[in-house]
């Protein structure tokens, strides 16, 4: 009966996965009932009342006045930004339309438009500023226009909650842009929640993939226009660990049905030339091996790190021998020296973007027809096709990001992408295989900048270098302005994790910290990607700590050899895991933290299913549930379950001054629940009050009622 089952519900809540009485004290705080949240008689409700009072009376408002300066000074270099880019925005050719987007400073949204090659007429595609229903937010993630360029089906949220939907809008001649009158308003029909979309070439039917109730991708459906049958079910994913997604090649043949975990994959390719065929699986399941597959003619080009190839090589096969693992036959073999992170197929040559001792590249690997078949039939070595590596520092800077762009077009000769440095802001620039030139067909014109704001970002200097962490040696990046030297004050940025590189291109919000002598600093610890896969896993599940011991000889750097006056470290998500674990064990190294979103704790996050992500993420974490070890391990660097050695560690360093923590979370997250967050803070709080520091002068947080993961500025 209920009495029973109020036992067992209460069991686990009190008991361990090994048995042993751990009573969480701070429970309370899960909850995310709108009805409790909005009650203000309720517990929870007065903790988040006063927290977000005292955020508002002690941080916020003694400083109104200097925070709406910084925010204009940011509004105003953002509008100058979109005003140089806007004359700049490159087109992209896609059968006989070239399409665009504009960016009017006045506007909230871009417009994006296309130009008819044969009549020279330029059309508005899709205006959401000219809408029937008015929006606060958008994030468009896909547009894909129809064969015959009728219908545009784009994949937008609407609302912030990273909770993404299918919609269709017809094109007609009426959109034809009209500078002297308002066009009519932007109207689109719903098709589903979704992540993606691809058409098939008879234009009349297309592919879409649905979100199931943890919004994770998991069916790819199809369906017909005009036509009144339900939606057909294609393929679905039931692992939970796996996200579905769609990509049409880049010549159009083919509609790959991609289901991915952190490691492994699965692929399925349905012809898209025939809208009733179905998906045929051209690459199983196999743990630990990821491919990434493109078509070229009666070729596939496949990007894999089988066979322990930890940084990936590039493998090319027939279509119909493709299940036939004996006839891959590599184009550009696995380097131990060399990351392979992303691949663009051309017709006449590939173009690869890689990273070699935390150093990003460009690399060219030309080739014909009969040369392609020469390596399939053993003709010819690949070891004899040449790499040519595209030289892109500028003085002392190297790219702190490189991104292909769309590159819609497999024949052409000339390779786009986008490049960023930590001292510049990002510029689009082309390669042309033809005449082996490189040049910037977009850059950044600082001349609308104010005098200051030009002096400022032409000072900017940018230096790269390693810390010592045990065996290993970890890159880091520092930006700094002429005023950095006198007032050796630093914002150390950290995540360290997934794989991900901590992204260290230059933001409009940090030229206010730089033009108040603040050095900008990029901690790229284990558990991210700068170094390559190895390096990533390095800093993963059992290896996890690696990250935070790095990160801790990082700051130790900054503190004792560098001469940091005033240390600030910043950590978003799961940044916020090694911040906070960091701050547990050595808080005399941190003046200030901010933590966005911070993911605290991980012991609950790996051994309760119902947490969104929990099972998705297992192999970055590992499996709590089934391996003691891995849980023990969990438990021994967790931020939340380790806050009692916080306490120890203040106690140990008497004479220092505890830290100021900025925390801010939003109610609507999926990823880090905002009520994990808030148990953090409320455990904190206890540990300050147990070694006799008042909460209230070092822990500031705040929630917004409205956020998902991403809002709130983001990792901004």
């Amino acid at each position: 009966g209920w009495k029973s089952n109020k036992i067992k519900d209460l069991l686990l809540k009190t008991l361990k996965l090994d048995g042993s009485s751990k009573l969480d004290s701070y429970k309370w705080l899960e909850t995310t009932s709108s009805s409790v949240l909005s009650r203000k008689t309720s517990r929870v409700n007065q903790f988040y009342r006063i927290h977000n009072h005292r955020y508002s009376t002690k941080l916020i408002n003694p400083h109104l006045d200097q925070l709406h300066h910084i925010q204009s000074e940011i509004d105003r270099v953002q509008k100058c930004v979109k005003k140089a880019y806007n004359s700049d925005q490159i087109p992209e050719v896609v059968g006989r339309y070239e399409y665009t987007s504009e960016v009017d400073p006045n506007a909230t949204f871009p417009r994006f438009m296309r130009k008819n090659l044969d009549t020279g007429i330029q059309e508005i595609l899709l205006d959401l500023n000219n809408t029937k229903e008015e929006f606060d937010y958008v994030d468009i993630s896909a547009l894909k226009v129809s064969p015959n360029g009728k219908v545009l089906a784009f994949v937008a949220d609407f609302e912030g909650l990273e909770q993404y939907s299918i919609y269709l809008h017809r094109l007609s001649d009426s959109r034809v842009r009209d500078t002297s009158a308002k066009a009519a308003p932007t109207e689109f029909e719903f098709v589903a929640k979704g992540s993606g979309v691809e058409w098939f070439q008879d234009s009349n039917s297309f592919l879409y993939v649905v979100q199931n109730e943890h919004n994770r991708p998991a069916q790819v459906f199809q369906r017909s226009l005009g036509s009144t049958s339900p939606d057909q079910l294609l393929f679905s994913e039931e692992n939970a660990s796996f996200y579905v997604s769609l990509s049409l090649s880049r010549d159009g043949q083919i509609i790959f049905v991609m289901s991915n975990s952190k490691t492994t994959s699965e692929i399925h390719a349905i012809s898209a030339d025939d809208s009733k065929s179905s998906p045929e699986c051209i690459i199983n399941k196999n743990a630990g091996n990821r491919y990434f597959v493109e078509s070229l003619a009666d070729f596939y080009i496949i990007v894999t790190n089988d066979h322990a190839c930890d940084n990936y090589r590039v493998d090319i096969v027939q279509h119909d021998m493709i299940q036939q693992r004996d006839q891959w036959k590599s184009l550009v073999h696995h380097r131990n020296d060399v990351a392979i992170d992303d691949v663009c197929v051309f017709q006449s040559f590939l173009a690869l973007i890689v990273r070699k001792d935390g150093q990003l590249f460009v690399e060219i690997l030309r080739f014909s027809r009969n040369t392609l078949i020469d390596v399939l039939e053993s003709n010819l070595s690949s070891n004899s096709l040449q790499l040519e590596r595209l030289e892109l520092r500028t003085n002392s800077d190297t790219p702190s990001t490189l991104q292909s762009n769309l590159n819609f077009d497999p024949n052409s000769s000339k390779f786009r992408f986008t490049i960023s440095f930590p001292t510049t802001l990002p510029c689009a620039v082309e390669y042309d295989t033809s005449s082996n030139s490189l040049h910037r067909c977009s850059e950044f014109d600082d001349s609308v900048l104010v005098q200051q704001d030009r002096e400022l970002l032409r000072s900017l200097k940018c230096q790269f270098e390693y810390v010592k962490s045990g065996d290993v040696r970890v890159p880091v990046t520092i930006v700094q302005s002429p005023l950095s030297e006198s007032s050796r004050h630093l914002l150390l940025n950290v995540y360290g994790s997934y794989g991900i590189c901590l992204n260290s291109e230059l933001r409009v919000e940090y030229l206010n910290l730089l033009r108040a002598g603040i050095s900008i600093g990029f901690a790229h610890v284990r558990g991210g990607g700068e170094l390559g896969p190895k390096w990533y896993k390095d800093g993963k599940e059992m290896k996890k700590k690696n990250g935070i011991d790095d990160f801790i000889a990082v700051s130790k750097y900054f503190r004792e050899d560098y001469g940091i006056k005033k240390l600030c470290a910043k950590g978003f998500s799961a940044g916020g895991l090694i911040l906070c674990s960091a701050l547990n064990v050595h808080p005399e190294l941190f003046d200030g933290i901010i933590l966005k979103a911070p993911f605290v704790d991980i012991v609950r996050a790996s051994t309760d299913r119902s947490i969104p992500l929990s099972e998705h993420e297992i192999e970055e974490w590992g499996d709590a549930i089934t391996d003691p070890s891995i849980l023990q391990y969990i438990e021994s660097y967790c931020p939340y379950t380790n806050l009692k050695s916080l306490g120890e560690s203040i106690l140990t360093h008497k004479k220092i001054r505890f830290p100021s923590i900025f925390i801010s979370t939003g109610c609507e997250d999926t990823r880090v629940p905002s009520w994990m967050v808030s148990k953090y803070v409320a455990k904190l709080e206890d540990q300050l009050k147990r070694v006799h520091l008042d909460p209230s002068k070092h822990v500031f947080f705040t929630t917004a009622l409205g956020d998902s993961h991403f809002g709130f500025g983001g990792d901004e």
